[in-house]
């Protein structure tokens, strides 16, 4: 993980995965609102420390089975 905001190529190689085995487990289209709101989240963790990909697939599992939390404030990475 790049602590600058900037995001490799290698990390979003990792990132493009998790959110791939996310989509294909819970039947989610990638192109959907519900496959970009899965990346955007991923992304938000990612930039927050979550940067193993174990950890990043079970979190948007929590996610995914607990239902998603509202974003709160204005810089919550999701507007």
């Amino acid at each position: 993980m790049v602590p600058t905001g900037i995001i490799s190529p290698e990390d979003l190689a990792i990132l493009a995965g998790v959110v791939d085995d996310y989509c294909r487990a819970f039947n989610i289209r990638p192109a959907s609102p519900e496959g970009q709101e899965a990346a955007q989240r991923a992304i938000l963790l990612f930039e927050t420390g979550c940067s193993d990909p174990t950890e990043l697939r079970a979190r948007l599992a929590a996610f995914e089975k607990s239902g998603w939390p509202q974003p709160t404030g204005q810089n919550s990475g999701l507007e």
